[in-house]
């Protein structure tokens, strides 16, 4: 992304298209016009939103997605409890250990052979 200011009108680019960031309003999309501020404590919030979104296909802010691991969680318990048919205390470690090994292969701490997606 580059933001290009000069201290009245602010222009937000996504640097892979070449074209100006865009927002909804109203139910319309137009180029984002949030003025840049670096004392707003919002700006930090938005520059996250916006890097989150836009990509080499994309320019649009989109809206968060909200994912409820419940359903992933209970299942990869029962397999777990069924695959190795030990007790529920040896299931919740065995649970624990794969959701912890996969929170720090997407953080980037494990990479390479260590990783998550390498298995």
């Amino acid at each position: 992304m580059f933001i290009l200011t000069d201290g009245q009108e602010t222009l937000w680019i996504n640097v892979k298209t070449r074209n100006s960031v865009e927002e909804e309003k109203n139910g319309k999309w137009q180029e984002l016009k949030y003025p840049f501020d670096e004392k707003d404590p919002n700006l930090q919030k938005l520059i996250d939103g916006i890097i989150a979104s836009i990509n080499k296909k994309n320019d649009k802010i989109l809206p968060k997605k909200i994912v409820d691991p419940t359903s992933l969680a209970k299942q990869v318990w029962q397999d777990i409890w069924i695959a190795s048919g030990e007790s529920p205390e040896s299931c919740l470690y065995t649970f624990v250990e794969l959701f912890i090994f996969k929170y720090l292969s997407d953080l980037g701490i494990l990479i390479g052979n260590c990783s998550f997606d390498n298995y």
